[in-house]
């Protein structure tokens, strides 16, 4: 089955949506696979405020365009969910979704609640047993209502949690003669480990960057902390839609007292340059149809001098096909890791504003190959996930 039409709700959303009642009452809070449905059926029926979270400033942006505004509802986009108290938290998840997220977001669901609150989950698998069994292991009373479409959890608590876990990991890497120490965070690319096409982009740093680095797609910064950390020590600006990615950047730069790492959250299609950069780096995601590695690649043309280079890493270098139409030539490829390197020199001419993101949200078939691509990632990686400053103390 596809993806759902445009404007309506994914199938955990949707579950939720028909199984909240009707009319309903004091504070509310949820987050969204979509494009806010579940906290615009919650302000309509009675809820208020509701506060309805996104961890991306791009599906964010997404759910408010184009849409009449609802009283007391509203739009969140931060590193965490917001704090409550809250008598009703409603979470939609995804199979597919990131587990360690799931859990982290579960339990800030539950201590969001007031006494006597309800949290409601949605699973879009019909079989689930991992949000059943997960569930099992805290203090909750939970009644499960299963459906063709997947099954919804009432959830309520018979008392405090015992442990209120940290999800977060602290870890460390080499980039030539400097150990950097960096955080992550569930939802951050890429979470307690520096992902191997960001070290094939470290790894295939021209010899001379420039005085002006942009970072498409930081994540937790890796890529634009080892660049900071050169002997040239260039201006890095690092660009990223996922709130917590940015945070994590933004405290990573501090701890490694990088000081010329400044961490902007915003889209690619949003950001506007103040100033031409000599090098652009970027590690696109495959999900959204290949809609955001475009975005990337669009921002590159805008924010590149004339003969400034695009410095980007994948694994599909069928998606970057018509590079010659977007600004760029003089391309070369190179194999590192597994992976593509493209290097791509920034024509002359002028290049077309930032194109548009397609209306829909992203379908159930681009969330696969995204989870596909993560998983092929991380098991290619778990040879590095261990810490340098660990194997250096052994």
């Amino acid at each position: 089955m596809g993806g759902p039409r445009k404007g309506t709700a994914k199938r955990a959303e949707q579950l939720l949506i028909e199984a909240l009642p009707e009319a309903g009452e004091g504070a509310a809070l949820c987050t969204s696979l979509g494009r806010g449905q579940l906290g615009r059926a919650l302000a309509t029926r009675g809820w208020k405020p509701v506060d309805c979270w996104f961890l991306d400033l791009a599906q964010r942006q997404a759910s408010l365009a184009g849409r009449t505004p609802i009283d007391g509802l509203q739009l969140v986009c931060s590193s965490d969910l917001p704090p409550g108290p809250v008598g009703c938290a409603a979470l939609p998840l995804s199979h597919q979704g990131d587990g360690e997220l799931t859990r982290d977001l579960i339990q800030q669901g539950l201590l969001a609640l007031e006494p006597g609150g309800t949290l409601w989950l949605a699973t879009d698998n019909p079989q689930d047993r991992w949000l059943r069994d997960l569930l099992k292991k805290l203090p909750l009373k939970v009644s499960p209502t299963p459906s063709p479409s997947g099954v919804v959890y009432r959830v309520r608590l018979t008392g405090p949690l015992k442990r209120v876990r940290d999800y977060d990991a602290e870890f460390a890497f080499r980039f030539g003669e400097r150990l950097l120490h960096v955080r992550s965070r569930p939802g951050v690319f890429a979470h307690r480990r520096v992902d191997p096409g960001a070290r094939a982009l470290l790894e295939t740093l021209p010899d001379v960057v420039g005085p002006r680095v942009l970072e498409v797609g930081c994540g937790l910064g890796a890529v634009a902390l080892g660049v900071a950390s050169l002997e040239a020590a260039p201006t890095v600006v690092a660009l990223d839609s996922n709130a917590r990615a940015v945070e994590c950047a933004r405290a990573n730069a501090a701890k490694n007292e990088l000081t010329k790492v400044t961490v902007v959250h915003a889209t690619a299609e949003g950001y506007q340059p103040d100033a031409p950069f000599d090098l652009v780096l970027a590690n696109p995601p495959y999900y959204s149809k290949g809609q955001i590695a475009a975005a990337f690649v669009d921002l590159a043309a805008r924010a590149l001098r004339p003969g400034g280079l695009l410095h980007l890493v994948t694994k599909r270098p069928s998606d970057y096909e018509d590079i010659y139409e977007r600004g760029f030539d003089d391309v070369e490829v190179e194999e590192v890791r597994g992976y593509r390197v493209l290097f791509a020199r920034r024509g002359p001419d002028p290049v077309p504003g930032p194109r548009p993101r397609a209306a829909e949200a992203e379908s159930e078939a681009d969330a696969e190959s995204e989870s596909e691509a993560e998983s092929e990632s991380e098991s290619e990686a778990e040879a590095e996930s261990e810490s340098e400053a660990e194997a250096e103390n052994g």
